[in-house]
């Protein structure tokens, strides 16, 4: 993850051009740059865009740095003066009102105060290590914070439960991160450091509060328009203010043909659409007709697999290790094939689904569902994890099962997909809207079982939207019951043909890809055999051979991508 970083070293000197450590900072088309103060030292290795909203500054009273961009109207000013004028006249409760996709830090040089924060989903990653001696550090990309251990000759340790989580999960639990020494700031958060006393805190400036909406169904789905229309505008906005072509994902579901269309409705005209999937899918048939409709040049990029048969180690310093190897690297090795730099934002329907009532119908959060959030459910592992119970008691309430797939899976899991795009495009979602997701999450599960207020919205609002078929079911989604028993239907069989590792309608299907090439099955036994001996303890190197030699694929890449991670950030 391209990105921030800053060092408070009181007693010990660092060297220079931290920089060096993230993942792509001899690509073109990177910024890379340092500075230092009296008690700060702070760069970045980012992408040369949107540059009006991605800044580093060392200015005489503070010094400022913000990764991402803004969708807040700044009224004339640059972005350093209109943080500086909202932070001097609210402190850092301004924060509040910032809104975009970005993550940040303030020095007040007077108070000697640091300020590092993440907005509300965490789209742009901050971690960050407190240590003795007046040893502070945060980064975008968390594999820096071992190599500035191992530079003050201090040893990164391994973090069991969260190399358990990653192993079963595919991603990290709460805050944790490969090493005891590293923590992930949360979503919505900063940390307040007073740099003379070392004393850090953490706090939240935004908490999505749960309260059933009980308005009328047909004033939900006014509000909820509402929303998406503003959602959607400020994002593609933001392209149309620095003069970029617009650039979006395009597949056969719903959450990125309704960002897309419904820009288009708003007078946002698609540029390139992008489609990537196994070629006997029907997601590219079914973006390609919107493509010839709706009246945009659209790419596929077809995938059999081969990718997984690229450089897995620079697919995990790209992810940072954050999230297993399953997620993004398909995006990632498509995207490649692209010169990218003439367009703005990558406009994708990321989370929208999650909005809607994936998960908000689910059965209670338990010893015996927990699993079923992640990739591999081994709950012998899962139950050795020793938080496991205090995070089940934490979500044990109505909605404990949708906060559970947000705070955990999408902002832990699903947003590291994203994050890894950093390298080469920023991408945005206007489901990431803090007053939207926040507006969903208390509209009533009943409405959202099946998506069903989803349906309706865009069905009564929007309707050329459900002129296609959802990949998904296999028919238009043009109401509810179609859809339902549709998916039904659609879901039986594709199990069957998944068991069977014939051809089903997935743009991913691992199970034919590795049964047609063996040398998919070779190249991670390979891999795993070359990097067990990572894993010291007796314990976790069994449970690591355990999870691998069940022998489906996804159980083979999660073993890898952890046995890979913990190389990563051990510098073995």
């Amino acid at each position: 993850m391209a990105g921030i970083y800053g060092i408070v070293s009181a007693n010990k000197p660092i060297s220079k051009n931290q920089f060096q450590h993230f993942h792509s900072y001899t690509s073109a088309n990177i910024i890379n740059e340092e500075f230092e103060t009296e008690n700060l030292i702070f760069g970045r290795s980012v992408l040369n865009k949107f540059t009006k909203d991605r800044v580093l500054s060392d200015l005489d009273d503070y010094a400022i740095g913000i990764e991402g961009v803004l969708y807040n109207n700044k009224k004339g000013l640059s972005t350093e003066e209109y943080i500086i004028k909202a932070y001097k006249r609210d402190g850092i409760s301004f924060l509040k009102e910032l809104s975009g996709q970005f993550s940040g830090f303030i020095l007040d040089k007077s108070l000697q105060k640091l300020f590092v924060f993440t907005d509300n989903v965490s789209s742009k990653a901050l971690y960050y290590h407190q240590g003795d001696n007046g040893f502070f550090c945060f980064s975008s990309e968390a594999k820096l914070i071992p190599s500035l251990l191992i530079e003050l000759n201090l040893s990164p340790t391994l973090d069991h439960d969260a190399y358990k989580s990653l192993l079963t999960f595919g991603y990290f639990l709460d805050d944790s991160t490969p090493i005891n020494e590293a923590r992930k700031l949360p979503y919505a958060s900063f940390l307040e450091l007073d740099i003379p006393t070392n004393k850090l805190t953490q706090k939240k400036y935004f908490t999505y509060s749960l309260n059933i909406n009980s308005s009328k169904k047909s004033d939900l789905i006014e509000h909820v328009d509402s929303l998406i229309c503003n959602a959607v505008s400020q994002e593609w906005q933001k392209d149309v203010e620095y003069n970029y072509p617009h650039f979006a994902f395009i597949s056969g579901g719903l959450d990125s043909r309704v960002n897309l269309m419904l820009a288009d409705e708003l007078g946002y005209k698609t540029d390139l659409g992008l489609t990537f999937s196994d070629p006997k899918s029907t997601d590219h048939i079914i973006a390609g007709k919107i493509a010839s409709d709706v009246g945009f040049k659209h790419s596929h990029v077809p995938l059999n697999g081969d990718y997984l048969l690229h450089d897995m180690c620079q697919n995990i310093s790209a992810n940072d290790g954050m999230a297993t190897l399953i997620g993004a690297s398909h995006a990632m090795s498509s995207l490649e094939r692209f010169d990218l730099q003439e367009f703005g934002l990558a406009h994708s329907g990321q989370i929208g689904d999650v909005l809607f009532g994936t998960y908000s119908n689910k059965p209670p959060i338990s010893r015996s569902t927990i699993g079923s959030y992640g990739f591999v459910n081994n709950s012998e592992i899962i139950q050795s994890i020793s938080f496991i119970d205090d995070l089940i008691k934490r979500y044990d309430y109505e909605q404990g099962p949708e906060m559970f797939s947000y705070e955990q899976r999408q902002f832990n899991g699903t947003l590291n997909g994203d994050r890894m795009m950093t390298h080469l495009i920023d991408s945005a979602s206007p489901f990431f809207d803090k007053e939207l997701l926040q507006f969903c999450l208390n509209i009533p599960k009943e409405l959202k079982k099946g998506q069903r207020i989803y349906l309706d919205w865009f069905n009564s609002k929007h309707p050329k939207i459900a002129n296609y078929p959802w990949q998904k079911t296999g028919v238009k989604p043009s109401s509810f019951l179609r859809t339902e028993v549709a998916f039904f239907k659609k879901r039986v069989l594709n199990k069957v043909y998944s068991k069977l590792g014939k051809q089903y309608d997935n743009m991913n299907p691992f199970d034919v890809w590795f049964k047609e090439k063996p040398e998919l099955t070779a190249f991670y036994k390979n891999l795993f055999d070359k990097h067990i001996h990572v894993i010291e303890d007796d314990e976790l190197k069994a449970m690591t051979k355990k999870i691998f030699n069940q022998g489906d694929p996804i159980s083979m890449m999660n073993a890898v991508s952890a046995l890979l991670t913990a190389n990563l950030f051990l510098k073995k």
